[in-house]
């Protein structure tokens, strides 16, 4: 993880997994240290992007949602949309991981070690060859834990996804997707058969009432 601003490495993780369960873990404890950013970058591969979902909307992405975070995917194919994040993957792996270390703690000392000297003594040519360290800012934003509540304007209304990826509406189980178990989603009638879905500031699709369906956005007519 990177502040695109300063070009600090806020973190590098050696990990054995790679789940949303475990990859929120590990930004629940950065978010804990360094704050909540506004925006959060990243490419489409999981666990940031789930295929067949809204909007590409995966557990982990709608978490971010739900703290107020900006989502910003790259396009696919183009990791020249994230240029500097690149480099500093092909750094770590020149530098680091043609020299694996035996263990998953090893390897993390190493990273800390390499992620030290980045931020704190290497020149940045972006930065007059100063290090990233002293123009980095941690945000003011402070993560006070995760909530399932989502405000919606006064002409919506609510409903909870329920654990078996549906919501009812009007007596009626809709199935969408279970990126959103939990959270609340808004409802707009436009008529009396088609129901606009938000979560949060994202309009993810349609309801026909009238055929019991969801549409993702980009599919209604």
């Amino acid at each position: 993880m990177r502040d695109e601003y300063s070009r600090y490495i806020i973190a590098v993780r050696a990990m054995n997994s790679t789940t949303s369960k475990v990859v929120r873990q590990e930004f629940e404890t950065i978010f804990s240290e360094y704050g909540l950013p506004d925006i959060i970058r990243s490419d489409n591969g999981s666990p940031f992007e789930a295929n067949n979902s809204p909007l590409g909307l995966s557990r982990l992405s709608a978490w971010w949602i739900s703290l107020g975070i900006g989502l910003d995917r790259i396009a696919p194919g183009h990791p020249e949309q994230n240029g500097g994040h690149e480099r500093m993957h092909r750094d770590i792996k020149w530098e680091l991981q043609r020299h694996p270390r035996s263990t998953l703690i090893e390897q993390q000392e190493a990273f800390d070690a390499w992620r030290n000297d980045f931020n704190t003594i290497r020149p940045h040519e972006y930065w007059n060859q100063q290090p990233p360290a002293r123009f980095y800012v941690r945000s003011d934003n402070r993560y006070e834990g995760t909530t399932d509540l989502i405000e919606y304007l006064d002409d919506f209304i609510t409903r909870k996804y329920l654990k078996n990826r549906t919501i009812k509406l009007e007596n009626r189980a809709i199935s969408v997707t279970t990126a959103l178990a939990g959270y609340e989603v808004g409802l707009k009638y436009l008529t009396y058969k088609d129901v606009e879905v938000h979560f949060d500031y994202l309009k993810i699709g349609n309801i026909d009432l009238q055929a019991k369906a969801f549409m993702h956005a980009g599919q209604h007519a």
